[in-house]
């Protein structure tokens, strides 16, 4: 599992209320419990953080990922596969 730094993308991915999970994560949680998990607020789907469909929190998301590409920016492609390893 990925360790996270404490950041708004973080805070704002915590599901503090369960029954706004989408019906998605319900069924995952319940059928696949090897590749999915709940810890701490945030869920965990292959390993990666599962980010709700909110189109607000996947552009914070691409801007602090952007922020920290800055000073040697790798690319589109690059990184988007970077997101997709946490994401």
């Amino acid at each position: 599992m990925v360790l996270l730094k404490e950041d708004k993308a973080t805070q704002d991915i915590r599901l503090k209320d369960k029954s706004t999970w989408e019906k998605e994560i319900h069924r995952k949680l319940a059928d696949e419990k090897d590749t999915t998990k709940e810890q701490d607020g945030i869920v965990w789907m292959d390993n990666r953080i599962y980010v709700p469909n909110n189109k607000d929190l996947c552009e914070q998301i691409l801007v602090e990922y952007h922020e920290l590409a800055a000073l040697g920016h790798p690319g589109q492609k690059k990184m988007l596969e970077l997101l997709k390893r946490t994401y």
